[in-house]
C-alpha cells in the first residue's frame, strides 16, 4: 500500500492534490485582465469552454486539463493569436 504524504486539519486535506486530468487554477492567474486587454470576456471566454469563472478567485481549486487546453486554443482563435499560451504564460509570475 502506497501511502501519500497529505497534511490534514479538523475538517481534512489543507492541501487537496489535483486528481487525473486536472490542473490548479492557479495557472488561470491573470486571465481575466490579459482577456479584457483584448477586448475579451473572461467569464464568457472560460463559460463557453466548461470552466466556471468562479475559480479565477481560488487558485487552489481544480479545472479539467481539456478544458484548459481548449481555452488556449480557442483564444488563439478568438485574438487571432497562434502563440496566445505563451504570451499568456510570459505575463505570469514563476509561482505559477
Amino acid at each position: 500500500m502506497v501511502r501519500e504524504s497529505i497534511f490534514y486539519g479538523i475538517e481534512g486535506p489543507l492541501d487537496a492534490l489535483p486528481g487525473a486530468g486536472q490542473l490548479r487554477a492557479a495557472n488561470l492567474r491573470g486571465f481575466s485582465e490579459f482577456a479584457r486587454r483584448r477586448n475579451g470576456d473572461a467569464t464568457r471566454i472560460l463559460g463557453r469552454n466548461g470552466i466556471d469563472a468562479r475559480v479565477l478567485g481560488d487558485p487552489d481549486s481544480h479545472v479539467g486539463a481539456q478544458a484548459l487546453v481548449d481555452t488556449f486554443e480557442y483564444c488563439s482563435e478568438l485574438f487571432d493569436d497562434p502563440l496566445f499560451g505563451l504570451h499568456f504564460a510570459q505575463e505570469q509570475d514563476a509561482e505559477v
